[in-house]
């Protein structure tokens, strides 16, 4: 039998109402999603999972990612995994929301695409600082690589991003 909760969280991620939903609810909610998820796993009780819910929708309007081995292998063999908690202490709720709503528009709200590509660069290698010079050095090689490659430096740094949610959202338990 459902909770009054399941209920609604199933009622709200029917695919026609989480289209009708603008970008900055997306981003917004599956950031406090993610936040509140993590905590309740802590409480040790079983999320509700709308935060994969929220992940898989965000990731559709992001589309089409760069398809990389590089990648690919750099963030899931190259880095260690992070927990949901572990971003959001390193970057900040507000930056991790900011950066999700970076992902889904071309330049927001007066801001220009190389503002938010510097943006979504230097949270990344906050985040990653904490793993090592030799790290932060792969991903600028990668990044460096890629758009030689003629690929859009948001767009590879949005496809680094996605990868290393989906990891953290999976390694996390949610």
């Amino acid at each position: 039998m459902e909770t009054a909760i399941e209920k609604k969280i199933t009622t709200i991620t029917e695919p026609s109402l989480l289209q009708q939903f603008t970008h900055d609810t997306i981003a917004e909610s599956l950031t406090h999603a993610l936040s509140i998820e993590s905590l309740i796993l802590e409480f040790g009780e079983e999320p509700p999972g709308l935060a994969s819910i929220l992940f898989n929708e965000w990731l559709d309007r992001i589309k089409p990612l760069v398809y990389s081995p590089e990648i690919i292998e750099f963030v899931y063999e190259k880095t260690r995994p992070y927990t949901i908690d572990e971003i959001i202490e390193r970057i900040g709720e507000e930056s991790l929301e900011i950066m999700l709503k970076t992902a889904l528009y071309n330049s927001p709200k007066g801001m220009t695409e190389n503002t938010l590509t510097e943006m979504l660069e230097s949270r990344l290698i906050l985040l990653l600082s904490s793993q090592g010079e030799n790290v932060i050095r792969k991903l600028i090689d990668i990044i460096e690589e890629h758009q030689s490659k003629g690929i859009n430096r948001k767009k590879v740094l949005t496809t680094i991003w996605a990868h290393i949610l989906n990891r953290s959202i999976n390694f996390t338990g949610l």
